[in-house]
């Protein structure tokens, strides 16, 4: 079955194609944890391999990369995903409750998805992630957000799953963004 891995964007092969809309999808992230040194715990990514599409992706993702004494959290996160004709960017935000939230409305004169993609930039930190989704259309995102942490019952079955709804995601923000790039896209089309 085909990996539904997400990659950086692409600048190279990103459209120049006039962006049609924008709407509220999710992206899932994959994280390891482990105990490192007298109960100090510390949780991982591996950029090129942590970020899915598809639940399923992150599943088998983490299912062949697992090791003894780790553990993996998978995370769904609120993602801006803006579609074109040719193609489509979805732009979100690890490390935080409010995704989104220090970007605000400003996409000067962009419509196409390369100019779009490139008013997010990073702010001292590598929290913003961008991708290029090829293959794939995400859905529109249904609420609540889940969270979902392994279990394991031995090297030789695969690892269960407990499920959560994280408390404290807010939305308001990336929502207001996504009405603002709307409305953006709308005018500019009359």
């Amino acid at each position: 079955m085909e990996s539904a891995r997400l990659h950086p964007i692409d600048w190279s092969g990103l459209s120049r194609s006039r962006a049609l809309s924008a709407y509220l999808g999710k992206i899932y992230f994959a994280a390891y944890g482990r105990n490192a040194w007298h109960s100090t715990w510390v949780s991982r990514y591996t950029a090129g391999y942590s970020f899915h599409a598809t639940h399923e992706s992150a599943r088998r993702d983490v299912e062949s990369r697992r090791v003894q004494g780790s553990t993996w959290t998978i995370r769904e996160l609120p993602a801006l995903v803006v579609a074109a004709r040719k193609g489509l960017i979805a732009v979100s935000e690890i490390n935080t409750a409010t995704p989104l939230k220090r970007w605000p409305p400003d996409f000067g004169r962009s419509l196409t998805l390369r100019g779009l993609a490139k008013r997010w930039r990073p702010r001292g930190s590598d929290d913003l992630k961008k991708f290029g989704v090829t293959g794939y259309v995400p859905p529109p995102a249904e609420l609540p957000f889940q969270t979902w942490t392994s279990v394991s019952h031995g090297g030789q079955y695969r690892l269960a799953w407990r499920q959560q709804t994280p408390a404290g995601l807010e939305l308001s923000w990336i929502q207001d963004l996504i009405a603002a790039l709307n409305d953006h896209l709308q005018a500019a089309a009359r």
